[in-house]
């Protein structure tokens, strides 16, 4: 199994926000879970927590965001503008 940060829209009712989870993945790449509260970040010293911020700041922008739809995630699609 694998894991990365990827920052995931959530909509609670009619309020859009967004966070950073732990989102999981089977051998194969396909997604598997999530961690069902935004990551809080810490670490046993100033460098380690920057590590971990970094690593989540690398993924975050690298990977699209997702959305979440009941017991699914899925790539949001931002509406288009005018």
């Amino acid at each position: 199994m694998s894991w990365n940060y990827r920052i995931i829209r959530h909509e609670t009712n009619d309020e859009v926000w967004y966070a950073v989870h732990e989102v999981y993945y089977d051998k194969d790449g396909t997604l598997n879970g999530w961690t069902e509260d935004p990551v809080r970040f810490g670490g046993n010293d100033r460098e380690d927590l920057l590590k971990g911020l970094a690593m989540a700041l690398r993924d975050c922008r690298e990977l699209p965001v997702l959305e979440e739809h009941g017991e699914t995630l899925v790539e949001h699609t931002p509406p288009e503008r005018r």
